[in-house]
């Protein structure tokens, strides 16, 4: 009789750490205040990145120069969804000999070489995304630890939806419970949770958007609006080249061409 007693006893542990009942004190002095603590540090160091980065402006020639790569690789990706005059005239407007913007973009410019490398202008212009990413790394670790040191090992919160086994070791950081139900959220879990959600909402409130390249951003420091400026004296050409040969060598399949004949051919396939 024993071990039916011991198996009676582990099913009503199984069952009873499977529903736990969270204690309203876990809600006001951990769930509330870790909640409180990283909107107030988003809002603050969102601010200050904004402030660090108002007085930078974007190289207009370099975005110009993005831009004309993201054209071309869209037109290479999405080309077949156009129809084949449309194909041929954006890829002659590209890759003309004489008149093609990759053609002009192409041609190879003198390199100022080490002057380059060594002009503390160009140097100093990545400088601000640089401090503003360590920043940002910083006060996550900073803010990380101090959750880990004081609301270690509280469960916060429980989510409203079923999960499956695989989320434990998303939601389950900090506690050792293997019978604990994965819908169970710790407090380190809640706090990457609230770090990661509150993105967009900061975004929204604060007067002026955030660096692309930071945390807040949830970007990263080299995009499309902000290139960055090439140092070493590199050739900036070379990628020009290599995406009109890309476009050059792309052929045009029409997604619409021959539609109707395969249509046709599916009916049959499926009366048959």
């Amino acid at each position: 009789s024993s071990p039916n007693i011991e198996r009676e006893s582990e099913t009503k542990m199984i069952m009873m750490v499977s529903d736990l009942i969270l204690d309203v004190a876990i809600r006001d002095y951990v769930l509330f205040p870790i909640l409180i603590i990283i909107f107030c540090v988003s809002m603050a160091m969102g601010n200050i990145s904004s402030s660090l980065a108002g007085g930078s402006s974007p190289n207009i020639e370099r975005v110009y120069e993005s831009n004309l790569l993201t054209r071309v690789a869209r037109l290479r990706t999405y080309g077949s969804n156009i129809s084949i005059n449309g194909f041929q005239k954006r890829k002659a407007f590209f890759n003309h000999e004489e008149y093609g913007l990759l053609s002009a973009m192409s041609v190879p410019k003198e390199s100022a070489g080490i002057g380059s490398m060594m002009n503390p202008e160009a140097m100093s212009q990545n400088m601000p995304n640089q401090v503003l990413m360590m920043m940002n790394n910083m006060y996550f670790f900073i803010l990380y630890n101090l959750v880990n040191h004081f609301f270690a090992g509280f469960v916060t919160a429980k989510l409203p939806f079923s999960l499956t086994n695989g989320f434990k070791a998303m939601f389950h950081q900090g506690i050792n419970m293997s019978d604990l139900d994965v819908t169970y959220v710790s407090s380190s879990s809640w706090l990457l949770l609230i770090f990661t959600g509150l993105r967009g909402i900061t975004g929204l409130l604060m007067t002026r958007s955030p660096l692309p390249g930071s945390i807040l951003g949830g970007g990263t420091v080299e995009t499309a609006a902000t290139p960055q400026p090439m140092m070493g004296g590199s050739d900036p050409s070379a990628k020009y080249r290599a995406e009109k040969e890309n476009l050059q060598i792309t052929s045009h399949n029409s997604h619409v061409s021959g539609s109707m004949k395969r249509l046709l051919e599916s009916l049959d396939e499926h009366s048959q």
